[in-house]
């Protein structure tokens, strides 16, 4: 959520191509990024820096903590872009059902998916990069 109480910064984002109003449910990446893969890829790793989520299921079935990324989303729209996007790089698993019946949860899962993930798309969150370093350093034990 972005409050503005300056009418230039409101007019700036206006005219940018920012629309006023709820967009959590409508919210989409521009054309001009979607086809673009050098700003696709940036615009989908900060998605994942700010909404996406790193998971070590340590249960007793795994040897070690297996890794998943996930990320999930209210906008059905966002949700199809990043999965078309990544879906060309990565097996991933897609929810296809919610209680609004589409899909919003992206999982991208294991050693050698989530390594890739790290050399192709990235974080520059520093939570997800611990998690990340503590599944390889019990990976090595």
């Amino acid at each position: 959520m972005l409050r503005m109480y300056s009418k230039r910064l409101y007019s700036l984002f206006t005219k940018l191509g920012f629309i006023p109003g709820r967009k959590s449910r409508d919210v989409q990446i521009p054309r001009q990024i979607l086809h673009n893969d050098k700003l696709m890829q940036p615009t989908v790793r900060g998605i994942f820096d700010t909404d996406g989520c790193v998971f070590l299921d340590a249960r007793k079935m795994y040897a070690k903590p297996y890794p998943r990324i996930t990320l999930q989303l209210s906008s059905r729209r966002l949700v199809r872009q990043i999965e078309a996007y990544l879906a060309k790089k990565f097996t991933l698993y897609v929810n296809k059902r919610n209680r609004d019946g589409y899909r919003n949860y992206i999982e991208i899962y294991g050693n050698n998916q989530v390594e890739r993930f790290l050399k192709t798309i990235g974080f520059a969150n520093r939570r997800h990069l611990h998690k990340i370093r503590l599944c390889s350093s019990a990976a090595e034990r």
